[in-house]
């Protein structure tokens, strides 16, 4: 039973986490649930205390005299579930506000949402460097530690504080304290820590966001978030870490099929197979803030020699070269700054008076703590983990007017052939010859080398990262229309609202509507979406074929999209959609799933109609990748692979007005030899039928009989279609 201190820490916690999670309502509600139900309680969890108390004392009687078992234990039993029951009452629930998505998303800019390898208060590197970049090149930035912490409320949420621009994050979830990133993650689990980022980033107006993922063992959120742009920033040869699941390392590949775009920071990571057939991947090394090394004077102690290293301490470190340099150089000082994981490193070396361990120094003291070194070093094991590598310390180092010896690693030996002063050596003994030399580098020499890495700064790198959050793969999506403006507005709107995707077309082709049905699209086109949508209008109604055809003409994407103007798409239907054909180099069509639909596309739906985009958002948007094989899809929303149209051709317009067009053509693409699909992680809302809505019952009949015939004469009877359950692992 908590003491009333305790409770009131409880309380306390509860009450931070509530603003945390949800707002000042929430705030208030739970300020009058203590006034209405925690204080009298409050009373009650005392004067049973009390009663607690005495029950236990009377128990140690039973506990001295013999009594059959049930007799003996049943008054413990009872106490402790009185126990529960107070404490359960002591803590009430409060309810939170509705969870809220993004359903109308701005996409002037993208801002990110960082899934690093390490807290930010840990040792700052690539992922703390690329944030504040990134947020002095004006992008909001949410960086979300791996290290989530209990949540005495029970919820999962985001709690977060700002420097500058950046966000930083912590994620509470009942489940208790965990370290992300090394070790896999349940279903639900995956699905929590993702529904808080979506709401998150919905509630501080994030708009268009580019996810960056850091560590493979962020996938299974990462394939949630996949709404949004996703980006893979691999920075380590995953595999070289022992103390990653070997499940993580294997997620690096599924990583990098799920990703739009894959960074690499070395030349040896982009040489590695996962990375070889990737169709956007780029060279992004590592680098420095130039101006936090620069209060560090260039300068060189005549009489001693300081070498210092800096870093982790963890099983890539050299334990035998350090130890060799130690006994041979005994008048130099030798500094190693970091914390120590390996704790071989401390054992073997304490016994050198020339060795000196600082443990781990913040960022911000890092400077005043090295400014009296002469070389910085970097001794490294050579394995697959450091042939990958890119130190950013041998840009730190430099930056600081110190010169660089290493090991023999890539990275380190390509600088070297640049700029004097950065070293390699194979052997211990030339290593020692290498720092030697190197601290007789005179002044001049030392300033060339802070020269040399302001070209390697984090500004430059964020200037060749920032035009990869550009969508390069064009989308075209042809709207056919005829009359119904309204429903054609409320179409358009929703793909330029909820596309989140840069490279988009919209084609919009009328047929041969009334004028004022017409005019009224058009106005709405030049006044909300000028020079967005390109306007075709046919003189005569050519029917559902030739009229969308008259768009697929025009269209220049690498994917073309059918979208009837009776339908609504949802938040991420496009970078979803695109992630499908990126994942089945054999999938030729592919369709949403939708709430009405004559085949196995159609779900059914748990709340109102008016309510779908919310539950559609929810249900859908946070859904691992899902594909459904299909025989057949409908054509109120279809994706078609640019070489599909090529090689397929365009709708048979014999087809008229409508009907078996897109069976039709769903049996053309399967005798190219494609699959056809529908997307059960993409949603798209279908009003369904409104065209033909306007045409007779008798001619749409015969309509329906006409084209039929005309398509069993092509492929022999037709097979009607079928529907399809939807299991909802979400």
């Amino acid at each position: 039973m908590p003491t009333f201190k305790i409770y009131l820490g409880e309380l306390k916690q509860q009450y931070v986490e509530v603003r945390a999670s949800a707002n000042w309502f929430g705030v208030a509600r739970i300020l009058m649930t203590f006034l209405v139900k925690v204080a009298p309680r409050i009373f009650w969890h005392f004067v049973i205390k009390r009663g607690l108390l005495v029950a236990r004392n009377i128990t140690k009687f039973y506990l001295f005299v013999w009594l059959p078992g049930v007799f003996k234990w049943l008054p413990i039993v009872v106490a402790r579930m009185i126990r529960d029951f107070i404490e359960s009452l002591a803590l009430p629930k409060i309810g939170l506000k509705r969870q809220n998505y993004r359903t109308q998303i701005d996409f002037e800019r993208r801002n990110i949402v960082m899934l690093p390898p390490i807290d930010w208060n840990f040792r700052h590197q690539r992922p703390q460097q690329f944030a504040f970049a990134l947020g002095i090149a004006g992008r909001k930035v949410l960086y979300l530690n791996p290290t989530v912490r209990k949540s005495f409320y029970g919820k999962t949420f985001i709690k977060s504080s700002q420097i500058d621009n950046v966000q930083i994050a912590t994620l509470y979830w009942k489940y208790g304290k965990r370290y992300l990133g090394i070790h896999g993650m349940s279903e639900l689990e995956s699905q929590e820590i993702a529904r808080a980022i979506e709401r998150f980033i919905s509630q501080n107006n994030y708009g268009s966001v580019a996810v960056v993922v850091q560590q493979p063992g962020w996938l299974s959120i990462a394939q949630r978030l996949a709404n949004s742009q996703i980006i893979f920033d691999c920075m380590d040869h995953h595999a070289g870490f022992t103390n990653i699941d070997a499940s993580v390392v294997e997620d690096e590949s599924s990583l990098c099929h799920l990703a739009d775009v894959t960074v690499v920071s070395s030349n040896g990571l982009l040489s590695k197979s996962q990375f070889a057939n990737l169709p956007r991947k780029s060279l992004i090394q590592n680098g420095v803030a130039i101006e936090d090394f620069a209060q560090v004077p260039i300068s060189r102690n005549e009489s001693t020699t300081v070498i210092g290293y800096y870093g982790a301490i963890a099983d890539w470190f050299d334990i035998d070269l350090v130890e060799h340099l130690a006994k041979t150089m005994p008048t130099t000082s030798i500094e190693i700054v970091g914390r120590v994981h390996h704790q071989a490193v401390q054992q073997r070396l304490k016994s050198y008076a020339n060795v000196k361990f600082f443990g781990e120094v913040q960022y911000k003291d890092l400077p005043q703590t090295i400014r009296n070194w002469d070389v910085g070093i970097i001794p490294f094991l050579v394995n697959d983990l450091t042939l990958a590598t890119n130190p950013v310390k041998m840009y730190e180092y430099a930056a600081s007017g110190f010169p660089v010896v290493s090991t023999d690693l890539p990275e380190v030996a390509d600088a070297a052939t640049n700029v004097e002063g950065i070293y390699i050596a194979q052997t211990p003994e030339l290593f020692v010859e290498s720092i030697q030399a190197a601290a007789k580098l005179n002044v001049e020499k030392r300033q060339e080398l802070r020269n040399w890495s302001e070209g390697h700064s984090w500004k430059l790198r964020i200037n060749d990262f920032l035009p990869l959050l550009v969508d390069e793969i064009v989308v075209s999506v042809v709207v056919l229309m005829w009359n119904n403006a309204t429903m054609t507005i409320n179409c358009l709107s929703s793909v330029l609202n909820r596309s989140d995707y840069g490279a988009l077309e919209v084609i919009l082709v009328d047929n041969a509507s009334e004028t004022k049905e017409f005019e009224q699209v058009k106005n709405w086109c030049d006044e909300f979406a000028p020079g967005k949508i390109t306007v075709v209008r046919n003189s005569t109604n050519l029917g559902f074929a030739a009229g969308n055809n008259v768009g697929l003409r025009i269209a220049s994407g690498e994917f073309v999209v059918i979208l009837n103007n009776d339908t609504q798409v949802a938040p991420g239907w496009i970078h979803r959609s695109l992630r499908h054909f990126r994942n089945n180099e054999s999938l030729g069509l592919l369709g949403p799933s939708t709430d009405l639909c004559g085949n196995e596309a159609m779900v059914a739906m748990r709340g109102s109609a008016k309510n779908w985009l919310h539950e559609a958002t929810e249900r859908f948007g946070l859904r691992t990748y899902k594909l459904l094989p299909a025989r057949t899809v409908a054509f109120f929303c279809v994706f078609i692979r640019r070489e599909v149209l090529d090689r397929v051709g365009f709708l048979d317009e014999n087809f008229g007005r409508g009907y078996f067009e897109d069976d039709d053509y769903c049996r053309r693409v399967e005798t190219a030899k494609y699959t056809i699909g529908i997307a059960r992680d993409v949603f798209v809302h279908h009003e369904m039928g409104s065209s033909f809505d306007q045409v007779p019952s008798q001619e749409k009949q015969d309509l329906f009989h006409r084209n039929k015939q005309l398509y069993e004469a092509k492929w022999g009877k037709w097979i009607p279609h079928v529907s399809a359950s939807d299991v909802d692992a979400r």
